[in-house]
């Protein structure tokens, strides 16, 4: 057939490229997925290609061996990235002997001084240590410190809370709502304690922080004005008396000014309201009943206060008075003298 073997060399370099091609990306693949990672071990360095995803991995892979006591950084559970250094520090198990205990703690640290320091006590002031503070710890140690020595004590104390106030105009003037109620924090001291032969002395305080924030009682009060008390008008009864009884004579108004009730006591007792039905006079006995008319509207009212003093008046209104007749300032009035 023409062509052929041309057609068949052509195949075959095409199926051969296809195939050093899937080689060379998974070699590549397999290059870029190794990781470089630098670990020390207790002060020991080594360095390790691996494909691990996490320190965990790591580790396990180079078969260094932990548990909770031991410091691990980054933590076991990290991802791993190229050129980790990942840093083991293995704890020592040591007995400590003082004036007052004996304690075997797992030190993660390298010197009699961490080990110190893992029970509280400040390697700095001198106290007398054998071994000495400088001396590297090894499994099994005993250390004794039984001279003066200086204790680190920790204590919490309670934080207390602030309490912020909201206006809320959905609730009455004076009501009070919690929407939140307020946590006290809590904050740790650390002090020196100087101690001698077991017997506490002096504290001093070295450091004093919030390790958690108080939370804020929240509060609302009302700001709404209450509703004005409903005043119900007094029952107006009609009152009718025989023909010629009625005189005439002027009347004023008095207790208002610029729309406000002033507020007075009254001659004959109590006080002046926006409703109550009474007048003044200058001679009647106090608790005289007495019907007034004016323009077809009557009312019985009582003679509780003195009044008017102006010339040509003889009765003075109180604001009832004034709403029941339809009265203001100063007009011509009947009425008539019903007694007490």
């Amino acid at each position: 057939m023409p062509g052929g073997p041309a057609r068949l060399r052509i195949h075959h370099f095409i199926v051969a490229s296809v195939v050093l091609l899937l080689i060379s990306s998974s070699i590549t693949g397999f290059v870029w997925a190794k990781k470089n990672a630098t670990i020390i071990v207790d002060g020991k360095r080594s360095v390790l290609d691996t494909q691990s995803i996490d320190v965990a991995g790591v580790l396990h892979e180079a078969r260094v061996a932990y548990d909770d006591d031991d410091l691990v950084t980054p933590a076991p559970s990290a991802r791993l990235s190229d050129e980790t250094v990942i840093v083991v520090r293995h704890a020592v198990s040591v007995t400590v002997r003082t004036a007052s205990e004996t304690r075997t703690v797992n030190v993660v640290g390298r010197t009699v001084a961490d080990a110190l320091v893992a029970i509280g006590l400040d390697p700095t002031v001198g106290m007398n240590v054998a071994p000495g503070v400088e001396v590297r710890l090894r499994p099994g140690m005993e250390i004794v410190a039984t001279d003066v020595f200086v204790r680190v004590v920790q204590e919490e104390a309670p934080v207390g809370f602030n309490t912020v106030i909201n206006s809320d105009v959905s609730l009455v003037t004076g009501a009070r709502k919690v929407l939140q109620a307020g946590v006290q924090g809590r904050m740790l001291r650390v002090y020196q304690v100087a101690v001698t032969g077991g017997l506490e002395g002096t504290r001093t305080l070295k450091v004093e922080q919030v390790v958690q924030q108080p939370v804020d009682e929240i509060v609302v009060v009302g700001s709404r004005m209450p509703a004005p008390p409903v005043i119900v008008p007094p029952v107006l009864r009609p009152v009718s008396f025989s023909p010629g009884a009625w005189l005439s004579a002027k009347a004023s108004t008095y207790g208002i000014e610029n729309g406000r009730l002033v507020s007075e006591h009254l001659a004959g007792g109590g006080m002046l309201t926006r409703d109550g039905l009474t007048v003044a006079h200058k001679s009647l006995p106090f608790g005289t009943k007495v019907a007034f008319l004016y323009r077809g509207r009557t009312c019985v009212a009582t003679v509780m206060d003195r009044g008017p003093y102006i010339s040509g008046r003889e009765w003075d209104f109180a604001p009832g008075v004034c709403s029941a007749l339809g009265f203001s300032g100063v007009g011509t009035v009947q009425y008539h003298i019903l007694g007490r």
